[in-house]
């Protein structure tokens, strides 16, 4: 290829590259469109990982390094793969919490400077962030909900306090991440190892002891705990299902969250994260307990 040639390839790449800038400059929604999507550290499948996203799941992109999103989701910060994400102009989904990142920045009652400014928030403000259309964040503020451009937000983490709720939601997903390695472990009947292979309860009670809590083995672990109304499920929370057809309690699994539980099928069925939001499990579903409670000081 002649010097010509070179600069104009040169030139190519390089309006590629403040194409794809330009075109995240304003901030979007997405939403994931894999089963479960991990979220990772930085752009690349060898990247620490940091937190894994169901299908369905509402999250903000920030902007674009190569196949990867840089996302915000309820407070954690990170990338997913694009092959996993769909973009969209306009979202609405409790998507945290953002700080005010310009000096006085006008809370609109729609999303254009042609709107009526409602107030005005400065700098270092903490707003919910409720949605997004158009570039603009949707956000409450002090009961008032309106839209702020999205250049003048950062999303930052939830705001945390150190009660009960908080700490049972950490100890829940730590019980959560440590049955999801065992993802993929055959069904074998009373199997209760991973070298053995796991049946229902022989899995969840082989999660519970790595993490510290004796349970007993077989459906008899719906004696322990304190029972759970579905609507209330947190992560960590043991589900009981009733599939043999006569109204008993047969099958166990772990609460995933976002109406998904993890469990140990049948024979010819690994260990798996299934819905239980509807369908098969959310008509055979009979009671949930939860196990984990608040630490002593």
């Amino acid at each position: 290829m002649n010097r010509k040639g070179i600069k104009y390839l040169l030139l190519i790449i390089i309006l590629v590259s403040v194409l794809t800038v330009s075109a995240f400059a304003d901030v979007m929604g997405g939403v994931v469109t894999g089963s479960y999507v991990n979220v990772r550290a930085s752009a690349s499948i060898g990247g620490k990982w940091l937190q894994t996203l169901p299908k369905g799941t509402k999250l903000v992109i920030l902007g674009k390094t190569g196949n990867w999103y840089n996302i915000s989701y309820n407070g954690l910060t990170g990338y997913m793969s694009a092959d996993y994400v769909e973009p969209m102009v306009s979202t609405e989904a409790d998507l945290g919490y953002a700080t005010v990142t310009g000096s006085f920045v006008n809370l609109r009652s729609k999303p254009t400077t042609a709107s009526i400014a409602m107030r005005v928030l400065s700098q270092g403000m903490t707003v919910k962030v409720l949605g997004i259309e158009n570039g603009w964040y949707k956000v409450e503020s002090n009961n008032v909900t309106g839209y702020m451009y999205g250049q003048y937000l950062e999303p930052i983490g939830v705001n945390e306090e150190d009660d009960n709720s908080d700490w049972l939601l950490k100890e829940g997903m730590r019980i959560v991440e440590t049955a999801k390695k065992y993802l993929g472990i055959k069904y074998v009947w009373g199997g209760s190892t991973p070298t053995q292979g796991f049946d229902c309860s022989g899995l969840t009670q082989w999660v519970y002891n790595e993490c510290g809590y004796t349970i007993r083995y077989r459906v008899q672990q719906y004696l322990d705990g304190v029972a759970i109304d579905y609507e209330d499920l947190m992560p960590g929370d043991l589900v009981f299902f009733s599939t043999n057809g006569n109204g008993g309690i047969s099958h166990v699994g772990i609460y995933v969250g976002d109406g998904q539980f993890i469990h140990a099928p049948k024979v010819g069925k690994p260990v798996q994260i299934t819905n239980m939001a509807s369908g098969y499990y959310k008509n055979t579903f009979v009671c949930a307990r939860r196990l984990i409670t608040e630490p002593n000081d």
